[in-house]
Order: C-alpha cells, then sequence, then structure tokens
C-alpha cells in the first residue's frame, strides 16, 4: 500500500465531511483548505521527482499544520462567537456545567450545590431536564473543572467571557503532541486524529471528553517508557476527570502485574498512589458538601428512581428495553450489579492475553472491548461517548508495539 495516496484520499475525504457536517462556506477558509489539500496531495504523488525525502516530508507535515490551524481555528473562533452573541446558542451540558462551576469557585461556591436552571433555560432540552430533575446536578469529576482553570482565567481577563471550547481545542493539540511519542506513522495519525468528523462534531458543541483523552494518552506514553509512578498519576488524574476512563484502572493495574519484574508488592505501591491522587482530588469536595457530592455524583450517576439520571443514549441494556416500552425511563433497577459478572470474566479474559502479549495496543484494545462491555450496562450511553472511542481505537491501532 502506497502510505503517501492513503493520507491523501483520508485528508480529502475527512475533510470534506467535515466542512458539509459543520456546514463550512467561508470563502477564505475554503479556498486556503482547498489549496493546502491540493499542495498536500501534489507533494505526495509528484514530491519524490523535485525534493529529498527529508524536506519533502517538512513539506508535507507543514501543509498538515497550516489545515489544522486554518479549519480548527475557524470552527473554534466562529461557535465561540456565535454563543457570546447567542443567548440560545445550544450547546453541550458538559461546557455550561464546567464553566459555572469554574464561577462557583470563583465566588466560593460548591459546585456541587449548584443550581443549573438559569442555564439551561435557552436550550432546547430544558423542558425534558426539567422534567426528569436534571438541572440541579453536576455529575461531572471535580478535575473536569479544576483542570480549565487556567485557560478560563486568562480568557476571562483578555475576552472578558469564557468557553470550555477553548481549552478543549488546546488540550486535543497536547494529546495530538503526547500521542505521537508512541504511534507509528505519524503523518497519518495527526489526520485521522484531528480531522476525525465524529470527534470534531462533539468537540465544538461542547463535549469534555477530550481532557480525560489528553490523560488516558500520556498515561500510555509515560508507560511505554517504563515511568510507571508517573504513568499511574496520570491515570489518576484522569479518573478524577471523568469516569470514561475508569474502566482502564483494572485493566491498567492487571497488565503492569504480567510485565517482567513486577510482583504484587509493586502493584500494590502504585494501586497506593492511584487511590491517593484522586482523595487528594475528590474528597475536599466530599467534605465541603457530603449530601450535595453523593446526590449529584453517586446518586444520579449510577441509580434510577426520582433523584437518579433517567435512561438516555442507545444500544445499552436499559437503552434497548427502555425503547421496546418493557421499563420506563426512570426505573430504579440497578444494572450496574451486572458489572460484578462481565467484570470478573473480563479481567480473568484480559490476563490471559496479557501473558502472551505486553503491547500498548493490547491495552487498548482490551480498555475499548471492556469500556463497550461496562457502558451496556449504563444509564446513558451518548454518542459522545462512542466519539471519545473513536480516538482511543485510533491510538490504538497505531500504538507502536514495543514497551
Amino acid at each position: 500500500m502506497n502510505i503517501k495516496l492513503l493520507e491523501s484520499s483520508l485528508l480529502f475525504i475527512l475533510l470534506f465531511e467535515i466542512f458539509k457536517s459543520q456546514s463550512i462556506f467561508n470563502i477564505p477558509v475554503m479556498v486556503v483548505s482547498a489549496f493546502l489539500i491540493l499542495m498536500f496531495m501534489s507533494l505526495s504523488f509528484f514530491g519524490d521527482f523535485f525534493w529529498n525525502g527529508k524536506y519533502l516530508a517538512q513539506l508535507r507535515f507543514g501543509a498538515i499544520i497550516l489545515l489544522v490551524i486554518s479549519v480548527h481555528g475557524f470552527l473554534l473562533v466562529r461557535s465561540v462567537g456565535e454563543r457570546a452573541r447567542d443567548a440560545s446558542y445550544a450547546i453541550h451540558d458538559g461546557a455550561i456545567i464546567t464553566e459555572q462551576s469554574y464561577l462557583a469557585l470563583l465566588r466560593g461556591e460548591n459546585p456541587y450545590s449548584l443550581s443549573f436552571n438559569t442555564y439551561y433555560q435557552n436550550q432546547p432540552n430544558y423542558g425534558d431536564k426539567l422534567a426528569h430533575n436534571e438541572t440541579d446536578k453536576n455529575m461531572y469529576s471535580p478535575l473536569a473543572f479544576v483542570i480549565n482553570l487556567p485557560v478560563f482565567a486568562i480568557s476571562q481577563s483578555f475576552l472578558g467571557f469564557i468557553d470550555m471550547r477553548i481549552g478543549s481545542v488546546l488540550f486535543l493539540i497536547l494529546t495530538l503532541i503526547v500521542s505521537l511519542r508512541i504511534v507509528s506513522e505519524k503523518l497519518l495519525f495527526m489526520i485521522l486524529f484531528m480531522f476525525n468528523p465524529v470527534f470534531v462534531d462533539s468537540l465544538y458543541f461542547g463535549g469534555n471528553d477530550v481532557f480525560v483523552l489528553f490523560f488516558l494518552a500520556l498515561c500510555l506514553v509515560l508507560l511505554s517508557f517504563k515511568k510507571f509512578y508517573l504513568s499511574t498519576f496520570a491515570l489518576a488524574l484522569g479518573c478524577a476527570t471523568k469516569l470514561l476512563i475508569l474502566p482502564l484502572a483494572p485493566l491498567y493495574f492487571l497488565f503492569l502485574l504480567n510485565l517482567r519484574g513486577f510482583n504484587i508488592s509493586m502493584i500494590i505501591r502504585q494501586a497506593i498512589l492511584f487511590v491517593l491522587v484522586n482523595l487528594s482530588i475528590y474528597l475536599p469536595f466530599i467534605f465541603w458538601n457530603l449530601n450535595d457530592f453523593i446526590d449529584d455524583f453517586v446518586i444520579y450517576n449510577f441509580f434510577g428512581g426520582s433523584q437518579g439520571r433517567p435512561i438516555a443514549g442507545f444500544l445499552g441494556f436499559g437503552q434497548v428495553l427502555s425503547q421496546l416500552g418493557v421499563i420506563p425511563r426512570e426505573t430504579n433497577i440497578p444494572f450496574f450489579i451486572m458489572l460484578i459478572p462481565v467484570s470478573i470474566l473480563a479481567l480473568v479474559i484480559a490476563d490471559k492475553i496479557f501473558k502472551k502479549s505486553n503491547q500498548i495496543s493490547t491495552l487498548l484494545f482490551s480498555y475499548i472491548i471492556y469500556f463497550i462491555a461496562v457502558f451496556s450496562f449504563s444509564r446513558i450511553v451518548q454518542s459522545d461517548y462512542l466519539a471519545y472511542l473513536s480516538q482511543v481505537i485510533l491510538l490504538g491501532a497505531m500504538a507502536k508495539p514495543e514497551i
């Protein structure tokens, strides 16, 4: 396979889909992007006839960098500007909760004691949220809004407003930079990762999954360099950012246990570090107001009934039963109990796999399968989760095998 032709083809296809799905009709952006795509394709098809390998690689890499700046720069400026001008601008709950939690911290208020009712009123799904008691719930881990503090503070000082997507794009770029340390075919990965239309849609709608994606990539890079305490630290930060990465934790420790030179006592020390980091982040908010934290983060995320999260999304066990009319959306059936036998089976199988392979890709694809199994019994399965998973799949598919 000619990798340069593949890169050119995918670049054209992905950018075409992004321009269509994001309704990009800005003439300067279209002209610049078209020129850069043609430049990249020309260099890929005919560049070997005119330039040596190193100079050609630099030109092709430069074209992709300029495309990233052009496309993502336009999307960020447009989306932030439209929201600043339009109070009814539709945006993801994650952005609203993250931003208002930051502002609450500045006022000395507990983010888990807030009501978000005012900020949802102009959103198209406000009625449904009000009916299901969702307007007072902060279901995100503390680091999801704490990690945005520097970006929010700078944008508030210089721009006069805050928008989580500024930090999201920054972390997408940081995740790419970190991930490039462990992937083969770096240019191909860059094209797929930065122009993945599924993830781009989620990113600019305001999904906050990119922050946990960064810690996942950082954990894997540190693991590949055998910086085990640092990789465990990064994983712990990820689990304090969003629960999407939590299914990786048991697989990660099982993976370490199967590495040459590791034993139970070493795993225990790693686990203690993992727990201490999480406690240092969660405990201040737990002590601040235990009842509100349990109500928002624990009961709402894991239980049903009038105080819990209603079943939403698609593909999960509860979602299928709800859509068939077998159970109501507000059912209090504890689906998470099914995770016990599922997890035992998954970890037994993973242990056998890790004994035969200690590759990063093995760990990642085990996480992907386990992730799907875990969230099949979740009360909510959003398209954002699958968008996040698509980026993880890319990283797993292109990660270098050695560790």
